[in-house]
């Protein structure tokens, strides 16, 4: 894998958002940063890392979901959107469908045909946290977050037969909000 990050700060996975190790696979894996100035100078540092152990999704919480978005959604998280939100445009309403994989990456697609993912991790008793796109693992049309400055979101969730309810007032990504708060039906 490979990541080219060409705005500062140069951080891996676009600005703000992270490396979740236990999407790596578990095993050993090389690090390496390599740095070019404009004038053609260069650096880089490589770390060797193992990767033993990571979130599991719960077992009842892997599968396939779809839901509806509606103009309400949007409305709901209208008052905590940022000018920087606004200027990305407005989440598209319609059927967002939603896959969590239970390595902890959940793919999703919107009503368009476009879509990215996000790392999580949740537990039995109801804690979801979405950790943020994962935009290293996507091509280039997929890449990008719900939000200017996408932070990591905790949320909470149930599942009653296929009917799986994602629930919280977490308030820092309001696209992201207006997507996953909400029932989601397995398909």
């Amino acid at each position: 894998m490979t990541w080219t990050e060409h705005q500062t700060p140069y951080t891996f996975n676009d600005d703000g958002n992270r490396l979740e190790p236990w999407l790596l696979s578990l095993g050993s894996h090389i690090l390496t940063v390599r740095a070019v100035t404009s004038s053609g100078a260069q650096a880089s540092s490589t770390a060797h890392v193992t990767v033993t152990t990571g979130p599991q999704a719960p077992a009842i919480l892997a599968g396939k979901f779809t839901r509806t978005v509606t103009p309400a959604d949007v409305a709901r998280v209208q008052s905590y959107r940022t000018e920087a939100d606004a200027n990305s445009g407005v989440v598209p309403t319609g059927v967002w469908t939603a896959h969590f994989e239970p390595t902890g990456l959940l793919v999703f697609d919107d009503p368009k045909g476009s879509g990215g993912n996000e790392a999580f991790s949740a537990t039995l008793s109801g804690p979801l946290n979405m950790d943020g796109p994962v935009n290293w693992r996507e091509s280039k049309d997929r890449q990008g977050g719900f939000c200017a400055h996408e932070v990591p979101g905790q949320y909470h969730w149930t599942m009653a037969g296929r009917t799986l309810v994602i629930t919280g007032d977490d308030r820092r990504c309001s696209d992201r909000d207006a997507v996953f708060i909400g029932t989601w039906i397995e398909s």
